[in-house]
């Protein structure tokens, strides 16, 4: 898609497909690639990306280097103070962090712009309508517990017997 888009304004690409253990092993070695596309999913609540997005991290695929955003008030990139910072805010959840990340990104994406959003996939969670006080993002088994109590699994299964 990319490749089919770029060369209706002239540029053409070389495209070299390679599973991501290969992918690893070139980036780590050679680095020799002016573009890539890649996938990178959310793991989990904390935005910690130290070693993708940072200058010396092992996995620095946008090539990122703190001369892109120099500040000589910090005494280093910008990009490098808002991870640094960022996992020094406590607790994780506090609305302090949340802002912080939030800025990281917009500075990020407005004055470096390492990677292009190509595509968001669409979440959907179903749930019946009568349900009261349930958030998916807490997760079933913390609703069942705020519900009934602490259930545990294992004595349930031992009780059928």
């Amino acid at each position: 898609m990319i490749d089919q888009q770029l060369s209706q304004i002239g540029i053409d690409l070389n495209v070299r497909y390679a599973d991501w253990p290969e992918f690893v092993g070139e980036l780590i070695a050679y680095r020799d690639f002016d573009i890539t596309y890649i996938g990178l999913t959310g793991c989990g609540g904390d935005p910690d990306f130290t070693g993708v997005y940072n200058e010396n991290g092992s996995m620095n695929v946008f090539g990122y280097d703190t001369s892109m955003d120099w500040d000589d008030e910090l005494g280093t990139g910008k990009n490098e103070w808002y991870m640094d910072q960022g996992l020094l805010i406590m607790p994780p959840n506090s609305e302090e962090r949340i802002q912080h990340y939030y800025d990281w990104q917009e500075h990020l994406m407005d004055n470096i712009l390492p990677i292009f959003p190509t595509f968001t996939s669409y979440g959907y969670v179903a749930t019946w309508s009568e349900l009261e006080g349930y958030n998916y993002t807490d997760g079933l088994l913390q609703y069942w517990e705020k519900c009934y109590g602490k259930i545990n699994i294992q004595d349930k299964k031992a009780q059928e017997k």
